[in-house]
């Protein structure tokens, strides 16, 4: 406990030793297609070694080059089914035009 003047008192917090081989555990695994986590990862990069960093880069690259693959044979698919996809009817009026 810290006692403040000005302040309420505050609580410190430690990481205990498991906590911290938890959080090396998770920062030291790679995971394939895990964009919301090597963001966060490489945010808090400075509490890992710096190749570990560049495995995560690594893979993020390999993730990325995929998802770029995959773009055009998708947006082929789009185009097929499109061409062979009758588009609707346009609406019907719903009212005439006056005639001055």
């Amino acid at each position: 406990m810290v006692s403040q003047s000005s302040r309420p008192d505050k609580q410190l917090y430690r990481v205990t030793r498991a906590g911290r081989h938890a959080l090396d555990g998770w920062l030291e695994t790679v995971e394939p297609g895990a964009r919301e986590s090597f963001f966060l990862k490489l945010f808090v990069g400075g509490l890992t070694e710096p190749e570990v960093l560049l495995e995560h880069i690594a893979q993020f690259r390999t993730d990325t080059e995929e998802r770029l693959e995959q773009y055009p044979r998708d947006r082929a698919d789009e185009l097929q089914t499109a061409a062979t996809t009758v588009p609707p009817s346009p609406p019907e009026p719903r009212h005439r035009a006056c005639r001055a």
